[in-house]
């Protein structure tokens, strides 16, 4: 059996931390996102088909043309019309039943194996947030229909985007959707019609990551199931307490306390004398020093927290530097939920606790205090003592005043 896996998304509102980079490789638990969709069909299928669009070299450069056993092919989505159009580019590729794996969540791989086993089915997961999601109405463990986000209930079987089902549903003739696109869940609804498609509950997970802090919940899952390991070098007077892996060529200093389930990537160094607290993935060669508390955060390849930092509920992009002193708050006085902005709309995290998302290159100065649910954009930097308010725009300075200018180091 084949596998098409859709990844052609740009991630807008992974911004900034897709600025530069293809959201299939945004990294959970030290693995992008999509090698993690890769592990699940392991065992299950002999092919998966990506779907690429934006930034599809990166994807095909890191992945190949295999994973294990599974043979990699690639099909460009040159323009962006929605899942049905996606699946389309692939339809010469595929004949009899095929898997299709929406690429922009976390699925469990339990719930990936059970759905092989069906020759026309579709994953829901139980929600108590309906109004937020597709939910799939059934009759008899059947597909009738799906109800997109509907308000007159409460709680249902979400559509997950995961499918088992022939590849004749290509052939469903469908509308435009009121949004412009070709759905692929109208396809669905339109084959089930004279086809009986099975509805599968997921019995573990399914995470959808299509916000910063997301990533942040599947890196929790994701960790919760890490056999740990320590192949680096690890001083007689350093702390592993509970589930730590410490990957090869990573340091863990004397006084440093690491308490799992983390993950300290090739080549960091971890202290002396900092704490990195549960929930947290560290990559390559980053950098927690001396009297720095890192939790429940993921620090990508090359960042640095070497100073009196504090990083809660974060994310870190590559070679973000953080001075000495820069603190990130992630808790409201008020402890209500923080909120965040995304494509100029404030829009509620749902997560009492939440910090700062930061792009690629970030700066900062020493002693900055960053206030939860702020985003600061690639390659830019902020002045010593200031205490971010709102988000920073990509290649910006946010100086002493609180005005902001082009960061000139970066458009040379």
């Amino acid at each position: 059996m084949k596998a098409v896996i859709l990844a052609a998304g740009k991630g807008e509102r992974m911004m900034p931390l897709t600025q530069g980079r293809a959201k299939p490789l945004l990294p959970i638990a030290n693995k992008p996102l999509l090698q993690h969709h890769l592990e699940n069909i392991e065992g299950v299928v002999d092919e998966a088909i990506i779907i690429v669009g934006y930034g599809k070299e990166q994807v095909m450069d890191h992945f190949g043309g295999s994973f294990g056993k599974i043979a990699i092919s690639y099909v460009e989505q040159k323009e962006q019309k929605g899942t049905g159009h996606a699946v389309l580019q692939a339809k010469e590729k595929l004949s009899g039943k095929f898997m299709l794996i929406y690429g922009d969540d976390l699925y469990a791989k339990e719930d990936i194996h059970a759905m092989a086993s069906h020759d026309n089915a579709i994953l829901g997961s139980p929600t108590q947030e309906a109004w937020r999601f597709g939910i799939i109405d059934s009759d008899s463990g059947k597909l009738k229909g799906i109800k997109e986000k509907p308000k007159d209930v409460k709680e249902g079987l979400a559509v997950t985007g995961v499918y088992t089902i022939d590849s004749k549903v290509l052939g469903e003739d469908v509308p435009v959707s009121p949004r412009g696109e070709m759905e692929f869940t109208d396809m669905l609804t339109s084959f089930a019609q004279h086809t009986p498609v099975d509805v599968v509950k997921a019995e573990k997970y399914w995470l959808p990551v299509g916000m910063p802090w997301d990533l942040l919940d599947a890196n929790k899952e994701k960790l919760a199931e890490m056999v740990p390991r320590v192949e680096g070098e690890v001083s007689e007077k350093a702390t592993l307490e509970g589930p730590v892996t410490v990957e090869k060529g990573a340091v863990v200093m004397e006084g440093a306390v690491v308490q799992g389930p983390a993950i300290i990537g090739e080549g960091s160094v971890i202290g002396p004398n900092c704490f990195v607290r549960p929930h947290t993935s560290i990559g390559r060669n980053c950098r927690v020093g001396n009297a720095s508390d890192v939790k429940n955060s993921i620090l990508m390849d090359n960042a640095k927290v070497p100073h009196q930092n504090y990083v809660g509920d974060s994310v870190l992009g590559e070679n973000v530097n953080l001075a000495a002193g820069t603190k990130i708050a992630n808790l409201r006085f008020d402890g209500k939920s923080v909120s965040s902005v995304i494509r100029g709309k404030k829009v509620d995290t749902r997560h009492r606790k939440c910090g700062a998302f930061i792009g690629d290159n970030a700066q900062t100065g020493a002693n900055v205090t960053i206030n939860p649910g702020i985003k600061i954009g690639a390659n830019s930097f902020v002045w010593a003592g200031v205490t971010v308010k709102e988000d920073v725009p990509s290649g910006k300075v946010l100086l002493a005043d609180g005005s902001i200018r082009d960061n000139k180091a970066t458009s040379k």
